[in-house]
């Protein structure tokens, strides 16, 4: 699954510049995205921070980039 979510956000995002899609897929367990996420965030697209500062300004960032206008 960690390969299908990071093909999503790639297409979404060739230059990082965009929200990560992933970001809206959660553990059911848990409530947030799995390690796989946090680890694309960092190493593919260059975000900083903890686990919850990363998840929430994605969350920001899909809301700025898919709101209806």
């Amino acid at each position: 699954m960690d390969h299908l979510l990071a093909d999503v956000s790639h297409q979404e995002s060739t230059d990082g510049t965009k929200a990560m899609l992933s970001a809206m897929v959660v553990l059911k367990e848990k409530g947030e995205p799995g390690a796989g996420f946090y680890r694309l965030a960092r190493e593919e697209f260059g975000r900083k921070g903890d686990n919850v500062t990363i998840w929430g300004e994605e969350m920001k960032l899909l809301a700025h980039d898919f709101r209806q206008c």
